[in-house]
This record gives C-alpha cells, structure tokens and sequence, in this order.
C-alpha cells in the first residue's frame, strides 16, 4: 500500500454530494485530515494514481476534476478540469492509467474517452463514444460501472435500459491499439436489473458475475475470448441473495446495493441497502475453485449488520485486512454512522461484527443551503 510505512496507516478519499473528504484510519480510529467543499456538486466516484492525483467524476457537472495530494496524502489542491459530457458516474483506467474511460449517468449520453498520460495529471478529451440502440425520451437508458477484464484489454459497461431502447446490456469496449470502439453488445433478461459486476479468475478460465438488483439474484458466468472477441456461456449458476438469518441470531429483509471482490480474489461481498426503519448489512460470497473438468461456484457463507442506514459506499482495504462502509442517507442525525470500519479475517474473509471505528453521520456529511445532509457515497484507499 503506497500510504503505509512502519506504522499501520490507511488513507481513504471520500466522495459524497457537495464534498470530498481525506481519512486517515490506523486500525482502531478514524481522522478526517482534509475537506473540499463545492455547492452544486456531486463527486460521486474517484479513481487514485500514484503517487499523489485523485480524478474525480461530478455527477452535476461537465467536468472531470483532477486533485493533487500533498505527500502526507492530508491535503488537497484542485490543479485542473477538463470538459466533457454531463454527468460523470463512473472512472475507469486501462492497465498502464494513460487512458481513462468515464460513463455518464445522464440519459442519451456518450462515453468519454480521456488521455490521462500528462505527467501533470491533466486530462484531454480523446472521443465521445456513441451508445447503440439509445431512446429518445427521458430517461431511456442509464450506464452505472464500467469493469476492465483481466486481459487488460476489454471494457466491460453495465448498461440498462427500458426494452424498447436496448434493453439490459453489457458494452463491451475494445481497447487494443488504443482502438476504443463499442464492439458488441451483449444483451441480458431484462428482469435481472443489472448494477454491478465483477470477474473472477480459476486458472486459465475467466469467469464474470453479475449482480441483480430487481431479482436479488448473484449469476455466475464463464467468459470465453477468441481473437478479438468477448463473449459469455450459458449461465452457470444463479444464487438468490434471500434474507438470512447470521450466526449472531439476527435477521433483515435486505437487497443488495454493491459488489466488492477482495484482494484474494476469493471472497466477494454484497453491501445490502435495508428499508430505513433496519440497518444495512454486508453479505460475504466465497468463489469455490472448480475441482477436475467442473465448474466453480459461488457459495453464501453469512451477514453482518453494516450499523447504519442507506448503505451506498463499500471498499476493501488493498490487504485485505478491513471493510470501510458508508451511508448516505441517516434518519438517526444524533447517533447514526456515516462511515464505519471493520475488521476482516484474510484467511477466511470473515468480517467481524463489532466495528473498530465510526464517523458519525452528522461529523462527515455534507449540508446544503436548504438543510439536507448527503453522507458517503463513494470510498477508495489512496
């Protein structure tokens, strides 16, 4: 981890409506070391360079940011913005981070295509991607990630939209030769509701699950490459992410909101958004390896109470040693927790219960002019 010396010391940057955040967390408490504040903004997804640039998308706006961090990573300075197209959601580098591709979450929306090579970490607009099969109404169609493969080469884009107008889809965008072109599209059951996804290697075989919102459903696909292609088999398993009852006795009817894969690639884990009378809680998936000529499967192990409301933010630490959570929404202003840590078990991936630390909500979140508090919504380890 760039950020640890002797000491054990992790640095996050946090997004949220209105502001980004800098935290430090040494294992037992949290720090926030440095804010940027902004009105009319939505920072709602950042993506880390080494050694000291974060590039962050606004979900308001028609820039895309570029921060530079002090070498303690305590502070931060906006150094340039570059303009794109409007409602920036989702960053994503290629292998080397001298191209970046960043989704829009606005209807009719392309897919901008950044130089990011500048040692001065300045962004330039390459191209605009065009979206096939797109409506022409509000809201006919919404991107919401976009996932590089294991080969480096391939963008994968979770894409959805109402059937008429393409319908639940993955864009696949060939990168080889700095090419950059939309070259399938691979259509999904559109009772799915397709948010995340997330791959998975076992050997030589590349497998890719996808998270289904409206189903609550985890499904397990093998990918298969041939010379310049990306395609998936047939499905190999479906698991229905159903309350469950953990081993502490406790039980909530949750849906799943996030996909994190840990380091080990192994363990998978669901961050699950309850109605806002429940906590949250976070739901933990082991990748079994295939055994002879089988197939691999997903397995549900157990839950954990995430301790607070409208769950939206999870991020694993790069050793796999803690779970940071955050929540944007909180009815509890007086005692609920707008991000909290706890403690994960890398041999087992277990993540235990009681939480090391919390920021309460009302300490991070962010109030606008009219009253209302947004808390986290995106976290990464810088």
């Amino acid at each position: 981890m760039s950020s640890q010396a002797s000491t054990e010391l992790y640095k996050l940057a946090v997004g949220m409506v209105g502001q980004i955040v800098l935290v430090e967390f040494d294992g037992k408490d949290f720090n926030i070391a440095d804010r940027y504040t902004r009105d009319l903004s939505s920072p709602l997804h950042l993506l880390y360079k080494e050694p000291n640039l974060l590039y962050v998308a606004d979900q308001l706006s028609l820039d895309t940011s570029v921060f530079k961090l002090s070498q303690t990573q305590t502070e931060m300075s906006h150094i340039s913005s570059a303009r794109g197209t409007l409602g920036g959601r989702s960053l994503t580098f290629n292998v080397d981070k001298t191209r970046l591709v960043e989704l829009s979450c606005m209807d009719r929306a392309g897919i901008d295509i950044w130089d990011s090579s500048a040692a001065d970490g300045s962004l330039s607009l390459i191209k605009t991607l065009d979206i096939p099969d797109s409506g022409d109404g509000y809201f006919q169609y919404h991107m919401y990630e976009c996932v590089l493969d294991p080969t480096g080469r391939f963008f994968v884009v979770v894409y959805s939209g109402f059937e008429d107008y393409g319908g639940y889809r993955l864009l696949i965008i060939d990168s080889k030769d700095d090419r950059y072109e939309i070259t399938d599209s691979i259509p999904l059951d559109d009772k799915l509701g397709v948010r995340r996804i997330a791959f998975f290697e076992d050997g030589a075989r590349t497998f890719l699950v996808v998270f289904a919102h409206e189903s609550q459903e985890l499904i397990l696909y093998e990918v298969k490459y041939s010379a310049d292609s990306f395609s998936l088999t047939d499905m190999i398993q479906r698991l229905k992410t159903e309350p469950r009852t953990n081993r502490y006795g406790q039980k909530w009817d949750v849906t799943a909101n996030d996909l994190v894969v840990a380091p080990n690639n192994r363990d998978l884990y669901t961050l699950n958004r309850a109605e806002l009378a429940d906590p949250a809680a976070i739901t933990h998936y082991m990748f079994r390896r295939s055994k002879g000529d089988g197939n691999p499967e997903l397995r549900m192990l157990e839950w954990s109470p995430g301790y607070g409301w409208g769950a939206d933010a999870m991020c694993l630490s790069a050793d796999g040693k803690y779970a940071f959570i955050g929540h944007h929404t909180n009815p509890d202003l007086a005692n609920g927790f707008g991000l909290v840590a706890f403690r994960c078990l890398p041999t087992t991936g277990v993540l235990l219960p009681a939480p090391l630390a919390a920021i309460q909500f009302h300490d991070i979140a962010f109030e606008n002019d009219f009253g209302a508090r947004f808390g986290p919504e995106f976290i990464c380890e810088i």
